[in-house]
């Protein structure tokens, strides 16, 4: 792979040599260093990127090059840059020190990067805290962050974000064919075209707007849940939280069947099917009704919420 590094860059700028690369690279470290470079790829490529913190922003681009733009950390030691035909991989360098609180570690190593790729390639993204943003990038997407908010947008072929805390915002086209995300405590905010649908949080609430959904799965531990959209074939489509409220708002002549309880809370049906207690001596309430021919199997479930099924 060709490597770009910006120490060297920085020492090319000020008219050094390469024996003063290492000196400088000592140098910069304390202060914000600026990227600008560019390097060969395919249209096709594989990409990892990694940053501790501070803001990536990856756009595709009808171009066989990856550019890096903006600026590094203060406390980061430097950019390693590699491209060949095949595999990218960028990484922002911070020292193997002892630990440090997350405010330390935004404000000394927080670094503000533009990405442009080509606009097939595959993406994997690692961070502890940086802000991840992607648009308009077509193959696979993964995003794994510990406490960084993610915002997607476009039609990657398939999508996975995983953090630990922060909200997830996807708008994704039908190009889309899977769509994986978890957050801990975090919200997540979905619209999407006849993807298979997979959502959990453990507190977050999870919101989802979307057109001819296959599979469809929102799980949450202490988050409400709000889905939003028609429901097809014979797909499953299951939501499920257990301390929170579940709202279900689908078209007044869709196809299925419906299984609703609810532990400590109550059902309303704008379909004029009425629950029934639970089994006796137990608490609670069941609703089971099919609707047009009843195609779609949709599970219901909450422990301490309510549940609601709206007509739109």
């Amino acid at each position: 792979m060709r490597k770009i590094s910006v120490a060297l860059v920085l020492v090319l700028a000020l008219g050094g040599g390469l024996a003063s690369v290492e000196s400088t690279a000592a140098a910069a470290v304390g202060v914000q260093q600026r990227v600008d470079t560019t390097l060969h790829t395919s249209r096709h490529t594989d990409i990892e990127i990694y940053s501790v913190a501070g803001s990536l922003r990856v756009i595709g681009w009808d171009r066989a090059e990856v550019q890096v733009t903006g600026t590094l950390g203060q406390g980061t030691e430097g950019l390693e840059f590699d491209a060949d035909e095949d595999d990218v991989y960028i990484e922002v360098e911070v020292p193997a020190r002892g630990q440090r609180g997350d405010q330390q570690i935004d404000r000394v190593y927080g670094s503000d990067l533009e990405i442009r790729v080509p606009i097939r390639a595959s993406l994997e993204i690692d961070s502890l805290s940086s802000s991840v943003q992607i648009v308009g990038v077509l193959g696979e997407i993964t995003i794994n962050t510990v406490r960084g908010r993610v915002k997607v947008d476009g039609t990657p072929r398939e999508l996975s974000v995983e953090t630990g805390s922060g909200d997830i915002i996807v708008e994704v086209g039908s190009a889309t064919q899977e769509i994986d995300l978890i957050s801990g405590s975090g919200s997540v905010e979905l619209t999407a075209h006849e993807s298979e649908v997979s959502v959990e949080t453990v507190g977050g609430n999870i919101t989802v707007v979307g057109r001819g959904l296959r599979d469809t799965s929102l799980d949450s531990t202490a988050g409400s849940i709000r889905f939003t959209g028609d429901l097809v074939g014979v797909n499953d489509y299951d939501f499920e939280t257990f301390n929170g409220n579940i709202m279900v708002v689908v078209p007044a002549d869709v196809s299925a069947t419906f299984d609703v309880s609810t532990f400590a809370g109550g059902i309303e049906n704008d379909f004029g099917f009425e629950p029934r207690s639970s089994e006796r001596g137990k608490t609670g309430k069941r609703l089971e009704f099919e609707v047009g021919d009843g195609a779609a199997d949709v599970y219901i479930k909450t422990f301490n919420g309510s549940v609601e099924i709206r007509k739109s």
